[in-house]
């Protein structure tokens, strides 16, 4: 009996060492989500669009900055030739890019406010670009 006790107490250090690490298990979901997200703002319906503009900046993961940018200033002159609702998802596209704060947005942001014509677009993009240079003052 003494043998096995003891056995145990030398096998339960092993044990504990291979047991897997969830540590990474949780940031799984939100990069899925991410992931998720990205794939309906480049492919999704337009409904699908909006809704994944609106999610990516809430979410505050970095990689989406760069397909929200071309959702915001390449994809519009496609909705608009497919007759999509453009506007709305430019709109929750600049919305997000001002969440995420991330410098590399504020050129497109600006080129939008430049260029776009939906008065709700600009709006979006001059407040997001001002939220940007608010958090990151360099």
């Amino acid at each position: 009996m003494k043998k096995y006790i003891l056995l145990l107490f030398l096998v339960i250090p092993f044990l504990e060492c291979a047991k897997p690490s969830y540590k990474h298990k949780s940031e799984e979901p939100r990069r899925h989500e991410v992931e998720l997200r990205i794939n309906d703002l480049q492919y999704g319906t337009p409904e699908k669009r909006q809704q994944a503009a609106e999610v990516l900046g809430d979410l505050g993961d970095r990689s989406a900055v760069g397909p929200l940018k071309k959702a915001l200033v390449v994809l519009k002159p496609l909705l608009i030739s497919l007759k999509n609702d453009a506007g709305t998802i430019c709109y929750f596209s600049a919305i997000g890019l001002g969440s995420l704060a991330d410098p590399r947005a504020i050129e497109a942001l600006k080129y939008t406010n430049l260029q776009d014509t939906n008065e709700n677009v600009k709006e979006a993009a001059r407040l997001a670009a001002a939220k940007i240079i608010e958090k990151n003052p360099e």
